[in-house]
């Protein structure tokens, strides 16, 4: 491959066995690939649009990460859902070097909202205490988030964009913190 192309190139690691993972990683190690991308997580949800983290796929995700860093390659994770699920890659110590994700976006788009460290919420149906106004401030200050788009409980619950940008924001916190 043209150095333009290895240096732009994520590959993305094809493989459900740890043989079949291994095979596709020194593949691309030996045509000189350096950054590769894992996304089988498990997946629910309407037409299995939603990943999850099973067992199943950490393990293997482990070893993929293992056997690319032998290699000294970077490892990307494609899809990899909310900020729970990245803190919970952190607490198995499978830290990618980067990583996608359009949960922020999704979740807004349905009227959910996330915060650092939390599960997420919906906050268009009051159905619970995180869903008032003093839930929401406490949610505020015990994961010591604030900004701009969740000053206002009513524009979350109205506001798609403001869940949405809210969303992001929140992502960029959980990216920024140590556990």
């Amino acid at each position: 491959m043209p150095n333009y192309v290895q240096e732009r190139v994520i590959a993305p690691v094809q493989g459900r066995t740890i043989n079949q993972v291994n095979r596709c990683i020194e593949t691309y190690a030996r045509l000189g690939i350096r950054r590769i991308g894992f996304g089988s997580w498990g997946t629910s949800g309407p037409n299995g649009s939603v990943n999850m983290l099973s067992q199943e796929s950490l393990a293997l995700f482990k070893t993929v990460c293992d056997i690319a860093r032998e290699h000294g390659m970077l490892i990307h994770c494609f899809g990899i859902g909310g900020p729970n699920s990245y803190n919970r890659l952190r607490r198995h110590n499978l830290i990618p070097n980067t990583l996608d994700s359009t949960t922020w976006w999704k979740a807004g788009g349905f009227g959910s909202i996330f915060f650092p460290n939390k599960s997420q919420i919906q906050i268009t149906v009051r159905r619970s205490f995180e869903t008032t106004k003093a839930g929401v401030e406490k949610l505020k200050k015990d994961t010591q988030h604030s900004c701009y788009f969740c000053q206002n409980i009513e524009q979350l619950r109205t506001s798609r964009n403001h869940r949405i940008m809210h969303n992001l924001v929140a992502w960029l916190d959980t990216l920024e913190r140590d556990l």
